[in-house]
């Protein structure tokens, strides 16, 4: 039976809290990083379970999830979406899942799925028994874009590539 994450009895020196009341400023970024990481674990979990049928799904979820990091980070990293981003980018290259070559990045999907469960399962017991200072300390020693992706967004900027698009719409009289 599943649990509603807002009804968990959490407490400190007795008295109840929450995990954005003990993270304050850092829950936001470690929210939007679980959110994104445990998506992809349940991704792994419904491909191995033979729900989803694409024998290239999981490959081509990791090289999405890949590809989007940079379109996220090109946005800066003053955001929580961004921040928690780049810890997440940063985790899965130390783990192995990300490879970067020469400047360039790879997934190596056996190890991308390990390091995404182990990923998943930090994030959620940084959640559960983690402090402020322990998630800030995270974000400080991982929440920075590593020079090999600095480096490729400076290159892709230098190509003149837009961070992203603007859509016109067209609607009934209006064209």
């Amino acid at each position: 039976e599943l649990m509603d994450a807002t009804v968990v009895d959490l407490k400190v020196s007795g008295k109840p809290t929450t995990v954005r009341e003990r993270h304050q400023k850092y829950y936001s970024p470690f929210e939007e990083a679980k959110a994104e990481i445990v998506s992809l674990l349940f991704g792994f979990h419904l491909a191995e379970m033979g729900v989803i049928k694409d024998p290239e799904f999981t490959a081509k979820m990791a090289a999405t999830y890949t590809a989007s990091t940079f379109r996220t980070v090109r946005f800066g990293v003053a955001s929580d979406h961004a921040r928690g981003k780049v810890f997440e980018f940063n985790r899965l290259i130390q783990n192995g899942g990300i490879v970067v070559e020469d400047g360039k990045f790879r997934v190596d999907l056996p190890r991308f799925r390990v390091a995404v469960e182990k990923l998943a399962m930090e994030i959620m017991d940084l959640q559960c028994r983690g402090t402020m200072e322990v998630a800030k300390s995270l974000l400080e020693e991982m929440g920075q874009p590593p020079a090999d992706l600095d480096n490729a967004l400076k290159a892709i900027a230098e190509q003149g590539i837009p961070v992203d698009l603007r859509v016109k719409y067209v609607m009934g009289d209006n064209r």
